[in-house]
């Protein structure tokens, strides 16, 4: 009888798709910000940045329809400014739709900021401009919803006056909103999230 010599038996598997090959033996992820190369797989290459190009028809619809809603709202904030004194503008609440208009411009705005190439401040003003500029529009609608409300109601009663209708409680009322949408938003979103993806160089980012 011969001693049978022990045979040393390998289980292949195929790499997770990070993991680059180490001598051929060994898998490893690639570091943060790196994927290995198409070829071999046995090294890792920098991820380059994908973004809304000027070329791109998207881009160029994107551009279009901002700047004719920065345009129309610039003109119709003039036109409200000049007509200020008219008895159908104040009656209108004047300091709420001046509010409104603030966050019409600023999601035209913001929306203009998706079109540009991603930097470390491009990506704070994508992350938290057009939520402004959404809670902007949304507060001040809600405060003259429930005015419009309480004043029918009490017109209904038959009484006068209408309790918090002054124009320095209702900005009052609608920076509270505001502040209140912007904490919802922190609170239940991580706002560093695409900031730490300029922590390090050669970043993968894709807004789309």
């Amino acid at each position: 009888m011969f001693p049978q010599e022990l045979e040393c038996c390998w289980e292949c598997r195929e790499c997770f798709p990070h993991e680059y090959i180490i001598n051929d033996t060994i898998c490893k992820a690639c570091p943060f910000g790196e994927w290995p190369d198409t070829e071999s797989a046995t090294w890792c290459e920098p991820l380059e940045a994908e973004y809304l190009k000027l070329d791109y028809w998207v881009t160029i619809l994107i551009l279009i329809t901002a700047g004719a809603g920065l345009s129309a709202s610039i003109i119709i904030t003039y036109l409200f400014h000049i007509n200020q004194d008219k008895k159908i503008v104040k009656a209108t609440s004047p300091e709420l739709c001046s509010v409104l208009l603030v966050g019409i411009i600023l999601a035209f705005a913001a929306s203009v900021f998706y079109a540009l190439k991603p930097t470390f401040v491009i990506c704070v003003i994508n992350r938290h401009g057009f939520n402004l500029a959404v809670a902007f529009i949304y507060a001040p609608l809600l405060i003259k919803t429930n005015r419009i409300y309480r004043i029918f109601k009490i017109t209904q009663k038959g009484l006068r006056g209408s309790r918090f209708s002054d124009a320095r409680i209702m900005l009052l009322l609608t920076a509270i909103i505001i502040l209140t949408e912007v904490g919802i938003f922190q609170t239940f979103t991580n706002p560093l999230r695409y900031l730490d993806l300029f922590a390090k160089p050669s970043t993968h980012f894709s807004p789309i």
